[in-house]
């Protein structure tokens, strides 16, 4: 699959779902090593909102803060959905992004999707970036950076 993708859509590399920084070492396997940020449930098991009936649990802002800070010539992925805000109780798709952190949820009411996450831990992920990170590149000028094959 991953040849016919590559070949016939012009990518020079796969995707797969990885929590690993992409290096060129791992690029030269010719997949790219994507994160997936999740919402779900909350992570504070003592709320209502920890027995959500999601598929995971919210992505904790330290795990993506972490995520996002690579060592120097690592090369991160982070896939988003849907990033919302404040909150919102009623309805299919409800959330909460307000209050600690571990308080944070997204859900589904009408299925097991966990692809809303909360704009403020977004953002908030990115503070405090090493002056060697650069963001807003398109993957095809990485590639070309990185001589990805």
């Amino acid at each position: 699959m991953n040849t016919m993708v590559r070949t016939q859509c012009g990518y020079r590399l796969g995707r797969r779902y990885s929590g690993a920084a992409n290096t060129t070492t791992s690029v030269r396997s010719g997949f790219l090593n994507v994160y997936s940020i999740n919402g779900g449930r909350c992570t504070d098991a003592r709320l209502a909102c920890s027995k959500l009936a999601t598929r995971y649990a919210y992505t904790p802002t330290s795990t993506l803060y972490t995520y996002v800070h690579p060592a120097a010539g690592g090369w991160v992925v982070p896939q988003f959905y849907r990033l919302v805000n404040g909150s919102k109780t009623s309805g299919r798709l409800r959330w909460n992004c307000l209050g600690s952190v571990s308080s944070h949820y997204t859900f589904d009411t009408g299925g097991d999707s966990t692809e809303l996450y909360c704009a403020n831990d977004y953002y908030g992920a990115f503070a405090s970036e090493p002056s060697y990170v650069k963001t807003s590149l398109p993957v095809l000028q990485v590639e070309t950076l990185w001589a990805v094959p």
